[in-house]
């Protein structure tokens, strides 16, 4: 099954990106412990170990050196975050870097996984919003310039 999602995610059909992208998000939450009881039937006989959740991870990484579109790119940022991987901040910070100044959607994503390894992406602000975009490149661009 993790070769049929990682196969998934090459697929030129964004929906079926999308839908394997879905699926990794909760085999990184069911490895943590996170299951709400809504696992997806392709994922119910999985043993989620430490070697799948990494082969997923890199397989994400893979995938976003392909510059997927928006929509498929800020999902796999925001399940990277869903890993809550230290060894990623400085590819998330990079990402962030490329993002500030392109699409403000896939920015927040990156933000909010950059957010659950604890970086204070947002300012120290509570209320969080995609749609908040210049206030949330003010507080990318302000993050990125403390990075420096």
């Amino acid at each position: 099954m993790i070769d049929e999602i990682k196969r998934d995610l090459k697929s030129l059909d964004e929906e079926v990106q999308q839908h394997s992208i879905h699926l990794i998000g909760y085999a990184f939450e069911i490895h943590r412990g996170c299951d709400d009881g809504a696992v997806p039937v392709e994922l119910n006989q999985l043993d989620i170990n430490n070697d799948v959740v990494n082969d997923l991870k890199d397989a994400l990484i893979n995938y976003l050196a392909n510059q997927p579109s928006e929509l498929n790119r800020g999902s796999a940022y925001n399940v990277l975050g869903k890993v809550y991987d230290s060894s990623l901040k400085e590819f998330l910070v990079d990402a962030l870097n490329k993002e500030v100044d392109q699409r403000p959607t896939v920015l927040y994503q990156i933000m909010v996984a950059l957010s659950k390894l604890g970086e204070d992406c947002f300012d120290g602000k509570e209320s969080l919003s995609m749609f908040d975009f210049e206030e949330n490149i003010m507080s990318a661009k302000k993050y990125l310039t403390g990075k420096k």
